[in-house]
C-alpha cells in the first residue's frame, strides 16, 4: 500500500534464485489459448531434452492435481518426434469449452551414495490451456436491452417471529439481534451483484447527501459499486461464488449499513452455517469514502468482507484458520483496489514488519499478525493468481472427507508444489528477501559485529518467520563469510544481501565486498524451513 506494497517485479529473480536453475520447460502447442477446434483436435505440445511425455489429458474442468486433472477427463498417449509430443484422443469431443495439459516426467529427484550421483523421474503438468469445440455455428447473440437505472425501494421492517432464532444463528438486522437496525423502515438498493440495505433516520443511517440528485445516497452508491468491482475481480480469478442465501429479497449476497458500538469495528461477515438464512455482510455507517488515502476505506472494507464470504463458500461453517482468513481478505482487498491506501492497514503491516521474527501463523494478540500477514499472502496473489482458488479448495476437500488440516500450512505446501511455484519454505525465503529489498524496512532481530577471528551469536527462530541480522565488517574487509549451525536436522535458509535494498543477493555463506557500499551494507536473512521453532548459532568472519 503506497511505499509499503511489495515491488513484486523482483519476486521471479527471488524465487528462482532459492531453486536449482531449471530446464527449459514442456510448452503446450496446439490448440493455443482461446482457440476454436472442431470435435477432434490434435494436441501438441514441445519436450524439453530428457524429459518424457507421459499422457495430454482433456477435461471440462481446469481444477488439477499433481497428476493431472481431478475431475472427468480424456487421456491420449502422445508419440514423441524431433521434441514434440503428439496425439489425438480416440472419439471426438462435445461442443464446449475444455482445457488440455501434458502430463510429463523429468529426472529432478536426484541424491548422492557414496560417490555415485542417482536421478529419479518426478511428475510434472504443464498449465491448462482453454480452447473451445465448436462443430455448429452459434445463433447470434440477442441485442442486450438497457437495464433500468437501480432505484432504491423503501420496505416497512417485519415485527419480530414468536418463534426465537436457534441460540447459534445470528439474526439479520432486519430482524432484531446484535445487529438490529435503529429504524422501523429500511431501504433497498440493488446492483448487479449486490442487495445493499439501510435505513434514512437513527444512528444507523449513513451519510444521506446525493450529489447526484439520482435519489441514492452517495454513501450507499459507493458501497454497491465497491461489491459489484469485488465480485468481478474474484470471479475474473475463479473463486467459488458467494452461496446463494434465502434472507434477503433475492439470492444476492446481501450487505447492510450500520453504525457500530466499536468505532475500530469497520464490517463483520457471518459464516454460512450460522448466519440468519446465509451469509451476510455488515458495514459501518461512518466508512471513508476518500479515492486514494483513508482510514477504514469504504472500497477496501467492502472487499474484505465479501472476500470472506468468497471463503464461506469453500468453509460454510467458517473453519479456515484466522491466519489464513484475515490475512488472504487483506490481500484480496488491496488486490481489487490497488491505488487505494488504507492506513489501517498500514498500521497493521508496519507493526508486522516491526515482528518479523513472529510466526506466519501468530494468531495471538487479537490476531493483529494475520491482518499484517496480508504482505505474504498479496506476494502469493499476485504472483500466482490461480494459487488461492486452488488452496481453498484443497483445504474444502479436506475438510468435506473430515480430514483435520490443522492450520493450513501442509496444504499450503502441497498446492504451492502442485503449481510448480516450489516448497513452502523456499517460497517463503523468497518473499522475506523480497520484504527486504522493497525497503520495507524489516526490524533486524539482532546485529552482529564480523572479525577476523570471527564472532558469533546465539538465536531462536520461529516456525515460518524471518530474522534480519545487519553485520558490521572492518573498512578494509574484502570478503564476509557467515555460517549457521543448529542441533537439530533442520536448517534455516541462509542469504547475505550486499551492498543495500537494491544490491546483490548472495545465496551462499561467503561475499565479496567490492565496493564501500557493500562493506556499509551486509544483511543475512535466516528463514525458517519449517514449523517448529529451532535454536541456531550465526557466526560471521570478516
Amino acid at each position: 500500500m503506497g511505499r509499503r506494497r511489495l515491488v513484486f517485479s523482483i519476486i521471479a529473480g527471488a524465487a528462482a534464485a532459492w531453486a536449482a536453475p531449471a530446464a527449459v520447460a514442456a510448452t503446450p502447442l496446439a490448440p493455443a489459448a482461446g482457440a476454436v477446434t472442431g470435435a477432434s483436435p490434435q494436441f501438441s505440445a514441445s519436450l524439453a531434452p530428457g524429459d518424457t511425455a507421459l499422457q495430454i489429458q482433456v477435461s471440462p474442468s481446469q481444477q488439477v492435481n499433481v497428476v493431472g486433472f481431478s475431475g472427468t477427463k480424456v487421456v491420449c498417449v502422445p508419440t514423441v518426434s524431433a521434441g514434440r509430443a503428439t496425439c489425438t484422443p480416440a472419439g471426438d469431443l462435445a461442443d464446449g469449452t475444455y482445457y488440455w495439459l501434458l502430463l510429463y516426467e523429468r529426472n529432478t529427484h536426484c541424491f548422492t551414495v557414496g560417490t555415485k550421483k542417482y536421478c529419479l523421474p518426478e511428475p510434472h503438468l504443464t498449465k491448462p490451456v482453454r480452447f473451445t469445440v465448436r462443430t455448429t455455428e452459434p445463433a447470434p447473440a440477442p441485442q442486450p436491452t438497457p437495464a433500468p437505472a437501480p432505484t432504491p425501494t423503501s420496505t416497512p421492517l417485519p415485527p419480530p417471529g414468536d418463534a426465537p432464532l436457534p441460540k447459534d444463528v445470528v439474526a439479520r438486522p432486519t430482524n432484531g439481534g446484535d445487529f438490529a437496525f435503529d429504524a422501523d423502515v429500511e431501504v433497498l438498493y440493488e446492483t448487479k451483484d449486490v442487495v445493499v440495505h439501510y435505513v434514512t433516520t437513527g444512528l444507523d443511517a449513513p451519510p444521506l447527501n446525493d450529489d447526484d440528485n439520482d435519489g441514492i445516497p452517495d454513501y450507499v452508491e459507493d458501497v454497491g459499486a465497491a461489491a459489484d468491482t469485488a465480485l468481478d475481480y474474484y470471479r475474473a480469478h475463479r473463486f467459488a461464488p458467494i452461496p446463494a442465501d434465502s434472507g434477503g429479497p433475492d439470492s444476492r449476497p446481501d450487505i447492510y449499513i450500520k453504525h457500530f458500538a466499536d468505532p475500530d469495528l469497520f464490517g463483520v461477515t457471518i459464516a454460512t452455517k450460522y448466519a440468519q438464512g446465509g451469509t451476510f455482510v455488515v458495514v459501518s455507517s461512518h466508512l471513508d469514502m476518500s479515492p486514494k488515502l483513508a482510514r477504514g476505506s469504504i472500497s477496501i472494507t467492502v472487499s474484505h468482507e465479501l472476500f470472506h464470504a468468497v471463503q464461506y463458500g469453500y468453509m460454510p461453517d467458517g473453519t479456515l484458520p484466522t491466519w489464513v482468513a484475515e490475512g488472504s481478505a487483506t490481500a484480496a482487498s488491496m488486490l481489487v483496489y490497488p491505488r487505494i491506501d488504507d492506513l489501517t492497514y498500514a498500521d497493521y503491516f508496519d507493526l508486522w514488519l516491526s515482528q518479523p521474527w513472529r510466526p506466519l501463523f501468530d494468531e495471538r494478540e487479537y490476531c493483529d499478525h494475520c491482518y499484517g500477514g496480508g504482505l505474504w499472502w498479496d506476494f502469493l496473489m499476485e504472483a500466482d493468481p490461480g494459487l488461492m482458488p486452488d488452496y481453498l479448495q484443497r483445504l474444502a476437500a479436506l475438510h468435506a472427507d473430515g480430514d483435520s488440516f490443522g492450520l493450513g500450512i501442509t496444504a499450503l505446501d502441497e498446492t504451492l508444489r502442485a503449481r510448480h511455484d516450489g516448497p513452502l519454505a523456499s517460497v517463503f525465503a523468497a518473499f522475506s528477501l523480497a520484504v527486504y529489498r522493497a525497503r520495507l524496512d524489516p526490524r533486524s532481530t539482532f546485529a552482529l559485529q564480523a572479525t577476523p577471528r570471527g564472532t558469533s551469536k546465539r538465536a531462536m527462530l520461529n516456525g515460518l518467520s524471518a530474522h534480519y541480522v545487519p553485520i558490521s565488517v572492518p573498512a578494509g574487509a574484502r570478503r564476509v563469510t557467515v555460517h549457521v549451525t543448529t542441533a537439530s536436522s533442520e536448517r534455516p535458509h541462509v542469504a547475505l544481501i550486499v551492498g543495500g535494498a537494491k544490491g546483490r543477493i548472495v545465496l551462499g555463506t561467503s561475499a565479496q565486498l567490492k565496493t564501500k557500499a557493500d562493506r556499509r551494507h551486509v544483511v543475512a536473512v535466516i528463514t525458517s524451513t519449517g514449523t517448529q521453532q529451532i535454536v541456531y548459532r550465526l557466526s560471521a568472519k570478516a
